[in-house]
């Protein structure tokens, strides 16, 4: 692979040599997001794009790692919006192309996507988005589902890893035969699992040469023409979708006619039910349909269960997506079972698990739930977790370069505004600024808002200085629109860019700013966050080394007291990539840190960093340093006003 050894050395992780193996017939154990690269590169995909985000990061990941091998453009693109366009305009030439990106990053494709439904593309576009129910890697606990219908485009739920990568195929073939953009939606839980999968040919198909045609036919329409598109779409391509949903052999119907109760299920939630009705008393009892087309539904199969049995219990995660529209088919149905699921509370909203589905199926045949551990177990269980310390959700890394920034912009704006400060956050290792003993996160709503969110409260009046923080990912992604108005609109705020080399929070990805290579190892121009800002009209641009504490504060100072549009840049490569590079943290080229007791008046100064190397056993006890988790920053030393903190010798 180009430039494999440095590549693998970064960033690469999570990937598989099974992935780009053309083997058809061999059993290999693949995650979710593996299992859906397997199926893009098994159904001809030619150009492949994404932005780094969990739970989906690795879905683009697997596919550069097999762009030599089968002529794939793989890239990584500055956001989400970017990533769909440059996918439709390979769609548009005839080719087969992927976009991949977390929940959060389909807001983003929303314009591009819902103009371009009736664009009738050449090739193939399929959209894989991963939702996080629980919401444990994204800010949101969003319904994809209800984004895709409303672009009016078919989505593909799998429930398990094989068909994560069987209905990646089965979109890029919808997505040939129907002229349309499909969405595959697999889940946080699905894509970190991992399963047999049973490999496919890979279609080699040599496609006709690449030619966009000259004829209005992939320009959004105005008045009639965008009218009689959305009509087509309708009364063709829609109706065609619908008969080809309802024989889609994923969208599986087990029904004998003698079933008193029948369960829908989607995704891993229909997992979750086989795995139930296997310990239940009335296993034998239960009609059910498995949904993999939560948008349109297989109508047909939806309504021979609504009327073979008398009740209808619905299983999905997050929304009641299928479960209003199973409502709605109802009205079309004389007699028809009555419906159950989230809106009657026999299934809570948000993420399911195992018994959560089982406790809804034993409350619809009016069985009592035993859990699977006998109640004193539990007990015990709860007693000793209480007794557990606290273990902080998300931590920082030792050494990150991040926290010697804001430590450093806490000095600064306290020494010249002393409380009277706003400090606007987005997403990224840096969010977790919101938390103790950092604190200086007030504001936070996604990727490119700190600027424009503090422009809105500068322009509103509202006392104090603001502050806009971001890392240099984000800062490409979405903030140089943002720092233009700024300049553009002559506000008063200071952006801090925490320039660490790379998009660190979903895995070491590369991007404009970052390692200058692209995702599939080839050497690339690099961008600087300076020079861009400069060209966005900010007159005091200052780049610092956030590990140099005095240097930092004394430009953040200068940055604040100007009246307008400043920046600091804060670069310093993300320390673990920086441990990684020189051999690990028991590396000799590592300088190790120490707290001389005799030396340390127990100020505890050194603790405001908020570094996880630095402890504290008991009340009384002096910070000490974890030798084996220093990385050797030296800002802790820094700080210390007795210089009680030393290079180890």
């Amino acid at each position: 692979m180009r430039g494999e050894r440095y590549v693998g050395r970064t960033f690469r992780k999570f990937t598989t040599y099974d992935v780009v193996r053309d083997e058809p017939g061999a059993v290999v154990l693949l995650n979710g997001n593996e299992a859906v690269a397997r199926g893009a590169i098994e159904a001809g995909v030619t150009v492949a794009t994404g932005y780094p985000g969990s739970p989906a990061t690795y879905i683009l990941e697997n596919l550069a790692l097999a762009a030599e091998r089968y002529d794939i453009h793989a890239e990584w693109s500055t956001n989400e919006m970017v990533a769909y366009e440059v996918a439709f305009g390979a769609a548009a030439t005839g080719a087969k192309a992927i976009a991949s990106m977390k929940n959060v990053g389909m807001n983003w494709i929303m314009d591009p996507l819902r103009n371009s439904v009736g664009l009738e593309i050449k090739g193939a576009l399929v959209v894989a988005v991963v939702d996080d129910p629980g919401s444990d890697v994204t800010t949101n606990e969003q319904d994809s589902r209800y984004l895709a219908r409303f672009a009016e485009v078919p989505v593909f739920t799998p429930a398990t890893i094989q068909e994560a990568k069987d209905l990646t195929v089965e979109a890029f073939r919808f997505s040939e035969e129907l002229s349309i953009p499909v969405v595959v939606c697999p889940t946080r839980q699905l894509v970190y699992a991992r399963g047999n999968v049973t490999l496919g040919p890979v279609r080699r198909v040599k496609r006709r040469a690449p030619r966009l045609e000259k004829n209005f036919r992939f320009v959004t329409g105005l008045g009639v023409m965008a009218v009689s598109r959305h009509r087509k779409h309708h009364a063709q391509t829609l109706k065609r979708l619908d008969g080809m949903v309802d024989g889609l052999s994923w969208n599986e119907l087990k029904l004998d006619g003698d079933e008193e109760v029948g369960v829908i299920a989607s995704g891993l939630p229909y997992s979750y039910v086989a795995e139930a009705l296997d310990s239940l008393p009335f296993r034998d009892d239960v009609a059910w349909l498995k949904v993999a087309t939560p948008y349109p539904l297989p109508k047909g199969k939806v309504a021979k269960l609504l009327k073979s049995v008398n009740r209808v219990l619905v299983l999905e995660e997050v929304e009641p997506f299928i479960e209003e529209q199973v409502m709605a088919l109802t009205a079309t149905i004389r007699e028809h079972a009555e419906v159950l699921g989230k809106s009657t509370g026999h299934v809570p909203v948000g993420e399911l698990d195992r018994m959560t589905v089982k406790e809804a199926l034993c409350r619809v045949y009016g069985v009592p739930y035993k859990p699977t551990a006998p109640p004193e177990h539990i007990a015990r269980a709860k007693q000793a977790a209480s007794k557990l310390p606290f273990r902080p959700f998300v931590s920082w890394c030792p050494g990150c370069p991040h926290l010697a920034s804001y430590y450093s912009l806490k000095k600064a704006v306290r020494k010249l505004f002393g409380k009277n400060y706003n400090v606007h956050g987005e997403i990224g290792c840096y969010q977790m600024a919101i938390l103790p003993p950092v604190e200086m996160v007030d504001t936070c709503i996604c990727m490119g808002s700190s600027t424009s969110v503090g422009c809105g409260v500068y322009h509103a009046g509202a006392p104090g200085k603001n502050i806009a923080t971001m890392g240099d990912s984000s800062f490409f992604h979405a903030s140089i629109p943002a720092l233009i108005n700024a300049v553009y609109n002559k506000a008063d705020i200071t952006v801090i860019v925490l320039d660490n080399r790379t998009t660190g929070a979903t895995g070491h990805q590369p991007h404009p700013g970052a390692f200058g290579v692209t995702a599939t190892g080839e050497p690339t121009r690099t961008l600087d966050v300076a020079e861009v800002a400069r060209a966005c009209g900010v007159d005091l641009v200052e780049v610092v080394d956030p590990y140099n504490l005095k240097e930092t504060q004394e430009a953040m100072e200068r940055a604040l007291s100007h009246k307008g549009v400043s920046v600091v840049v804060c670069r310093r490569v993300c320390a673990v990539i920086a441990v990684r590079q020189k051999g690990g943290v028991t590396s000799p080229e590592i300088q190790k840190y120490r707290v001389d007791e005799g030396e340390c008046t127990n100020c505890r100064k050194c603790m405001e960093l908020g570094c996880p190397s630095l402890y504290i056993e008991s009340r009384e006890d002096k910070p000490k340093i974890d030798r084996l988790t220093c990385v050797g920053c030296g800002v802790c030393g820094q700080i210390c006003p007795v210089g009680a903190i030393k290079p180890e010798e």
